[in-house]
């Protein structure tokens, strides 16, 4: 299902970590890019994978994406755990919107 696109997931999770590597001090210009960029690539990796897979693509993902970008560069400056926090959110708002409507279960 993946194909090359799972390089684009794995290397969103790889720039998640490096960018809270430290959780409690501020987050500078870059780690904010590469916190916001790390979930581009991750929800955005497995949106295109089922896109290619399904031939679906879900526009709430697109939607979380953005917010979660935003969410994350708002967050610029304060200590990583906002930054965590809006990014949780976004995902369990992704993951409960596609529950509730059943999309989960059939693209799994």
């Amino acid at each position: 299902m993946y194909s090359i696109l799972h390089f684009v997931v794995v290397f969103g999770v790889v720039l998640l970590a490096e960018a809270v590597a430290h959780p409690q001090e501020a987050l500078p210009a870059g780690g904010s890019l590469a916190l916001a960029g790390g979930v581009l690539l991750f929800v955005g990796g497995t949106a295109a994978a089922l896109r290619r897979s399904a031939n679906a693509l879900s526009g709430r993902r697109l939607v979380v994406l953005a917010a979660v970008a935003a969410g994350v560069w708002l967050t610029h400056g304060t200590p990583v755990s906002w930054s965590l926090l809006v990014v949780a959110l976004g995902l369990l708002l992704l993951g409960a919107a596609e529950r509730a409507t059943g999309n989960a279960s059939r693209r799994a």
